[in-house]
């Protein structure tokens, strides 16, 4: 892999830490980076060139978190979430800010979205308050308030249940997992295992249908789980990786890898099967704190990274197993 760098050092880049990164698709079949930073703002990016496309402005404290909506017309939402205590819904096409979403008493730490049978959508986050919160994308009407969680919640995940149903999972402070029904916010299953807070959480799809989830923690280590049965199914990385992001990578046959982002301040890909890391990619000089997949036009992703260091890193593959990058840059 080689990568490509922006740094917050220039008129265009983050003044301070890149706390979030997305992808959101665009025209012709491409591809645009999302970033959220300490600076509280939000910008678009476009991954080949590096130019700054946008920059959104609403937020009064740290961006933390940023998911894409496609609403029922087709058009692509932008959904943040920052320690000022909201999410925020945008217009990803005019950077408009449509919707401002309070009720969380401290830190929104994460959001996530849901797309129902009928192409609307609802976004889901998770507080410092210890509560997840599910709310209607397009009336900003808070739907549901999910309470189980002991301490603060840093991470939700959306997952495809076993008869078409949706599920919400959310990690915090009280390192644990709690899995809910989207529908109803009844709780379903807890996963219990980490020794410290759960960091983040992200699901892969496996080619015969069914899904996995994916969790790091304080405690330094990647868990596999079986959603289906609570059961952990593979332990991987350690404290030498701190793992703070964590984010799935499509591979060949369906089947997905691994990325983290971590406080040796290197990014990583893994294989979940066997815990075997299959890459480690140096360039952040500080700890990493959001991982991404970037779809690539030759069907290889790459990968998009944003740190503390102030810069947003994109690995693009040169082989579809890559195993080592080298130091090309592209500075700003």
């Amino acid at each position: 892999m080689r990568t490509a760098i922006w740094r917050g050092e220039g008129h265009e880049g983050h003044s301070g830490t890149v706390r979030a990164v997305a992808v959101m698709p665009a025209p012709a079949g491409t591809f645009h980076v999302l970033t959220g930073g300490a600076d509280g703002t939000v910008r678009r990016w476009d991954p080949d060139t590096g130019r700054q496309l946008a920059r959104l402005e609403g937020h009064t404290r740290s961006v933390t978190s940023l998911s894409v909506l496609r609403d029922a017309s087709g058009a692509h939402r932008i959904v943040s979430g920052s320690g000022d205590g909201t999410a925020r819904v945008w217009d990803a096409e005019t950077g408009r800010q449509l919707a401002v979403l309070e009720g969380h008493t401290g830190w929104v730490n994460d959001v996530a979205v849901i797309v129902g049978p009928d192409g609307e959508g609802c976004v889901v986050t998770a507080g410092d308050d210890g509560t997840v919160r599910v709310w209607d994308a397009n009336t900003s009407r808070e739907s549901a308030v999910l309470v189980g969680h002991t301490g603060w919640v840093s991470a939700v995940a959306v997952l495809p249940g076993p008869k078409g149903d949706r599920r919400i999972v959310s990690g915090g402070g009280d390192n644990t997992i709690l899995i809910w029904n989207a529908d109803t916010g009844r709780q379903l299953r807890a996963l219990t295992g980490h020794t410290r807070s759960v960091r983040a959480l992200t699901v892969l799809a496996d080619p015969d249908g069914t899904y996995r989830l994916v969790s790091c923690g304080g405690d330094g280590g990647v868990r596999v789980w079986d959603p289906g049965t609570s059961r952990q199914l593979a332990r991987f990385g350690g404290p030498a990786n701190w793992a703070r992001a964590i984010a799935a990578l499509p591979g060949p046959g369906g089947k997905h890898h691994v990325i983290t982002g971590g406080d040796d301040w290197s990014v990583r890909v893994w294989d979940p099967d066997t815990g075997q890391e299959l890459a480690a990619l140096a360039g952040h000089t500080n700890w990493v704190a959001a991982v991404a997949a970037l779809p690539g036009a030759d069907g290889l992703p790459g990968i998009v990274s944003g740190g503390f260091d102030r810069s947003i890193l994109v690995w693009a593959p040169s082989t579809g197993n890559a195993t080592a990058a080298d130091s090309s840059r592209l500075s700003r």
